[in-house]
């Protein structure tokens, strides 16, 4: 029998930034698939992420992760930069250049960050059958 599964909480879905939107649908598919469910009940504390004037806040409280309009509490590690550099590593697609770059920075504990970034990547396409 499987886990339950990890619940994604958005506070005031109404007013949440595009930034909320995109990291929380990308997490949230993430949370389905059972890798990223037990990564997210290992996490303990809280992400800030800032593009522009977006700010969010990712929480991780066992059996859900919670995403709040502007950095709520003091987290354990933020990461900031522009909307198109934060897309690029959701994608998968340049996330070390995008650091080296400096498209997108990192402030705190870069363990806590590196830990949670697969839950942050857009999961892998399933390959369906060839024609």
């Amino acid at each position: 029998m499987g886990a339950a599964a990890v619940e994604l909480l958005i506070e005031d879905r109404g007013s949440i930034s595009l930034l909320g939107l995109m990291l929380g649908e990308v997490v949230e598919n993430n949370l389905r698939r059972p890798e990223g469910a037990a990564l997210a009940r290992r996490l303990r504390g809280s992400l800030g992420v800032v593009a522009g004037r977006m700010a969010i806040t990712m929480s991780f409280e066992g059996d859900r992760v919670v995403l709040r309009r502007g950095i709520a509490e003091r987290p354990r590690a933020r990461i900031k930069g522009s909307l198109d550099g934060l897309l690029q590593v959701s994608l998968g697609r340049g996330a070390v250049r995008s650091f080296l770059a400096g498209d997108v920075s990192l402030r705190g504990n870069p363990f806590f960050a590196l830990k949670l970034l697969p839950l942050m990547r857009a999961p892998p396409a399933e390959k369906g059958p060839r024609r």
